[in-house]
């Protein structure tokens, strides 16, 4: 064949192979994507209505929605004005705090991948405990309210047990920080809808930017999730509030045409074991002062393969029979806090200075953080470091046992959620329930209760101490005696004072 019939050979397979290529690609792609969208309308019937509209908005009109906005406009004619630059060169920085901080919702992303892998991490760590009367609380929520569920802030595993726990109900996007820019981290914290905050990053330019986005999906009524701490505690107690981010949603009111209410609802979250308790009370103790580039990345790294570990360890042990998990993680909610009334018994707020709303929107703050440590649970290990504090000594594991079973009934009479847990509940207690009780004389019933609670304060007991034993803090000599390991008490301290405030206000009244 000359060469001139070779290359009509060659042609006429490539235009074939074209043609072919074309016709399975087209048939792919209208198989798959009718998958994915049956997928999408059995997920979104699964979530009952609690996907807001605005948070399947894309990113690319949010975009043009901020650089459009006046106020931005105006901040970057100011920033030209007051340094002589091209207005254009400050527009493309603003570009970027955009690009940075909108995120983009997947709700595939969300519910296939990250619900699952939530769930299967969270569970393979911790008995997981929701209070009932707190998802009572937010499934009755107004239908025409900015919903703002306002944590404390544990560990940076918090944001993915919070959505973890309630992608049944609602999906929340979370104000995180810096952390979580880390490869993939970041992508599927977009992908889940949250986004990012600068913690004390100084350019105004940017605060303006992040405001008007939280004002905007505030206006779209998107469900949204703040650490009103600002970062992670590192000894227990709760961190003075930071207003900024809770400034700028309250700020949405400043739009006459805002007609939603904004809803604060306070929550609590605790747990037995926080996975970077140690990194975190070495900065406590000044270890890690320095904070070069590579300090945030790596130690989410660390933080990372620490909890890659101990869920790889529990799933062996769980393999050979001996499951055990880290602990409890628990969440309770609050009574919901109306902002609107609060600003509506101030109709002069926004006219008044900046220090002037400061003062009053930091007291605002400090009110719904008081709030949020009422919702703070108390689990085994916390409650158990507690009575060991207050003991400053070593003590017998049986009067150990009465220390527990006397600060758990001021904790209840102080209103304190408690999460201990059923296998903390004795079998005897589990029978006597499936019994008519009315049979009883009640004086009977008192004792049988007062036995019952005092097995449930020594499985409690035990329980803890196992797990202090397990992590070196704590050691159990042959005397049947608790012996705080001095070098690590801080550890144990760092616990105590995860609910030690529940007490303090009633101890403060005893002692007037």
């Amino acid at each position: 064949m000359s060469g001139v019939a070779w290359g009509a050979v060659g042609l006429t397979a490539l235009i074939v192979y074209t043609i072919l290529y074309e016709f399975v690609r087209d048939r792919v792609v209208r198989v798959l994507t009718r998958r994915w969208r049956r997928s999408l309308a059995v997920e979104l019937r699964e979530h009952g209505g609690t996907l807001e509209r605005h948070r399947f908005t894309h990113k690319q009109l949010v975009r043009l929605e901020l650089l459009g906005d006046i106020e931005i406009g105006q901040a970057i004619l100011q920033r030209a004005t007051e340094t002589g630059r091209n207005a254009e060169e400050i527009r493309e920085e603003v570009e970027e705090y955009i690009d940075e901080i909108v995120p983009f919702f997947n709700l595939l992303s969300f519910t296939k991948f990250a619900v699952s892998l939530g769930k299967f991490a969270i569970q393979l760590a911790y008995d997981v405990d929701v209070k009932a009367r707190g998802l009572e609380r937010i499934q009755n929520l107004s239908g025409n309210a900015s919903v703002v569920f306002v944590f404390n802030h544990r560990s940076s595993a918090d944001f993915i047990l919070a959505n973890t726990l309630l992608s049944r109900h609602i999906a929340i996007s979370f104000a995180v920080g810096e952390w979580a820019r880390v490869w993939p981290l970041d992508a599927l914290a977009r992908s889940f809808g949250s986004y990012f905050v600068r913690r004390g990053f100084p350019d105004p330019l940017y605060h303006k930017v992040l405001e008007r986005y939280l004002q905007s999906i505030t206006r779209g009524g998107m469900t949204q999730g703040i650490f009103l701490e600002g970062g992670l505690t590192r000894d227990g107690n709760l961190r003075p509030p930071k207003i900024g981010v809770l400034s700028s949603i309250l700020g949405t009111h400043r739009d006459p045409e805002f007609d939603r209410e904004i809803l604060l609802v306070p929550v609590g979250l605790n747990y037995d074991r926080v996975l970077e308790d140690f990194s975190l009370l070495a900065e406590a103790r000044g270890i890690h002062r320095y904070r070069h580039l590579l300090f945030r990345p790596v130690s989410l790294l660390v933080v990372l393969a620490g909890f890659i570990r101990l869920s790889t360890v529990t799933l062996l042990r769980g393999l050979g029979g001996r499951w055990s998990r880290l602990g409890r993680a628990s969440i309770a909610f609050g009574e919901p806090v109306s902002a609107t009334r609060w600003l509506e018994g101030r109709p002069d707020f926004w006219k008044k200075s900046w220090e002037e709303r400061k003062s009053e929107m930091k007291e605002f703050a400090e009110g719904l953080m008081r709030r949020i440590g009422e919702q703070i649970p108390v689990t085994p290990v916390p409650l158990v470091a507690l009575a060991l504090e207050r003991e400053g000594r070593s003590v017998g594991v049986r009067d150990l046992m009465v220390r527990v079973g006397s600060l758990r009934e001021a904790l209840e009479l102080s209103g304190a959620p408690i999460s201990i847990g059923e296998e903390a509940v004795p079998p005897s207690t589990q029978r006597r329930n499936l019994e008519d009780i009315k049979r009883r004389s009640s004086l009977i019933h008192e004792v049988e209760k007062g036995i019952d609670r005092a097995a449930e304060h020594a499985r409690v007991t035990r329980m803890a101490l196992e797990h202090l034993r397990k992590r070196r803090l704590v050691r159990i000599g042959k005397d049947d005696y608790v012996h705080v390991v001095e070098k690590r008490r801080d550890y144990l301290r760092y616990y105590a004072s995860m609910v030690a405030h529940h007490l303090a206000s009633d101890e403060m009244d005893g002692e007037k």
